[in-house]
Parts: structure tokens; sequence; C-alpha cells
């Protein structure tokens, strides 16, 4: 009797043994399984990150000046509205011109910005000059209380990242067809498919803001004429995409929102003559 109850004792402890090595099994296979699949999402991540990052850096490296005209629409506090007509004369990274016209194009103000200065002048205004780094939206109207570099001002009008993605510390994340770059407090939501900036959220105790590019349109080259067509040939990057830019640009922020409609052709890397940039004190 002594003797069954031994062997079924061991036929039990026997089969326990089975179980809990079946259940180890289970557990390091279902890990397994679910490191793989982080290691395969984290790696699509990593090579459409690096991928859709070199041909942003493409595009920007390409444009050096631009030419840019349209309207922009302000929406202040206490309900006003400001209708504008602006002219921009584009040297990357920190020259601009601006030239700023009211109603039936009548001329109302410059804006002057280079590498020290920048420079506002209204007629029967007095004359605003100011550093490069002391540069603030408000030197326009008082309502535009937002810090931007002239370099961000230049890239945010021509549907550029206002930071350098990919330098320095980064994270990426995809959702839906979207891939989105988190860097120095700014969230950069970039079109996988055509790889076109198409959203910029900044977030830090300094300024709060959201800029959305939409409606892009491809970019000819005015410098050359196709022979066939008689007329000028695309813009195309050495990576084989065609260089496109937005029409249409809105910037919202706590206190105003600021809505940009380029017209007309938006012409790239034509000579600029640098008298546009001097600034007489």
């Amino acid at each position: 009797m002594l003797r069954n109850y031994v062997i079924k004792l061991k036929e039990s402890l026997r089969t326990f043994v089975n179980l809990f090595l079946l259940f180890l099994l289970l557990i390091i296979g279902t890990h397994s399984a679910g490191a793989e699949i982080n290691n395969d999402g984290d790696l699509h991540i990593k090579e459409t990150s690096t991928r859709i990052l070199k041909k942003i850096k493409t595009k920007d490296a390409y444009i050096r000046t631009a030419y840019i005209s349209g309207k922009v629409k302000y929406s202040l506090p206490f309900d006003k509205k400001l209708k504008l007509y602006k002219t921009y004369k584009i040297q990357r990274d920190s020259n601009i011109h601006i030239k700023i016209y009211i109603l039936l194009r009548l001329k109302v103000a410059d804006f002057v910005s280079n590498t020290n200065l920048v420079k506002y002048k209204r007629i029967r205004k007095r004359v605003k000059i100011r550093k490069t780094s002391e540069f603030n939206l408000n030197i326009f109207n008082k309502h535009l209380d937002f810090d931007l570099t002239i370099q961000e001002l230049n890239n945010l009008l021509l549907g550029l990242s206002l930071v350098e993605l990919g330098n320095g510390e980064y994270s990426s994340k995809i959702i839906d067809d979207q891939l989105i770059i988190d860097q120095d407090d700014i969230q950069t939501s970039i079109d996988i498919k055509t790889a076109e900036i198409t959203n910029i959220s900044i977030n830090s105790k300094r300024r709060v803001a959201e800029i959305v590019f939409s409606e892009f349109v491809p970019i000819y080259n005015n410098k050359l004429i196709d022979t066939k067509t008689n007329k000028h040939p695309l813009i195309t990057l050495e990576n084989g995409s065609i260089l496109r830019l937005p029409r249409k640009i809105t910037l919202v922020t706590p206190n105003f929102t600021m809505k940009i409609y380029h017209e007309n052709d938006i012409v790239v890397n034509n000579k600029i003559n640098q008298k546009e940039f001097l600034i007489n004190k």
C-alpha cells in the first residue's frame, strides 16, 4: 500500500514538473514573440525616420533664396481683424526683406533683417531698429507677441522645419501616415508618402504655438526653358523628388492667428541684390 502511494506521488510530481516546464516555455515564447514584434516596429520607425529626414535635409539644403508674395490675414485680440499684402525676399538663413501693402497695393511699411539687425519702417511712424537676437513678431503689431528667430521666420514661410531635424537628441514615432519627430520642445509631423512637413507644435516655457502647412504646389525652375514644351521645367532635387512648397501657412498662438496665402509663382534660388538687406541707422 505504501509502495502504491509512493508511485502515485512520483507520478503526480512528474506531472507537476512537466506542466510547470510547459508553462515556462509558453511565457518565454510569448515574451520572445513580443520582443521580436517590438524590435521589428522600432526598426521600421528607424528606417522610415532615416529615409524621410534625408529627404527633408536635401530640400532644406537646396533652397538658398526665395521670392514670395501673397495675402496675410490676422485675427487679433478683441475680435480685431487685419488684412495685408506682402512680398518677401528671403536669403537664408537670416536675411529677409518684407514689403507690406494695404488696400490697392498701397505700400505702408518695410521690414529688413540681416545678420546683426532688424529694422521696421512704417509710414508716419518712428523707425524701429533692434538686434537680430531680440526679434519678436510684436515689432509689427503689439498684439503679435511671439518669439521667433529670423531663421525660423524664413523657414516658416518656406514650409521647412524650425530645427535641424535629426541633429542632437530626438525621438520619433509613427501615427497613421505621419512620422512625428520630437526635438527641442518642438514636435514636427511629416507626411510619410510625400515627405512634406504638415504640422509643427511648439510647447515650451517660452512659447506655445501650432503651425499648419497645406496646399503644396510644385516649384518651377524659371532660369530654364524646356525646348519641347517652351515652359519652365519643374525643379527636381538630387534624390529625384519634385520640389514642393506650401501655399497656405497658418500660425496659431494663444493670443493671435496668422494665415499666410502665397500667390503667384514662388521663385527660388534667384540672385538677390544685397542692397535689399542694408540697414542704415
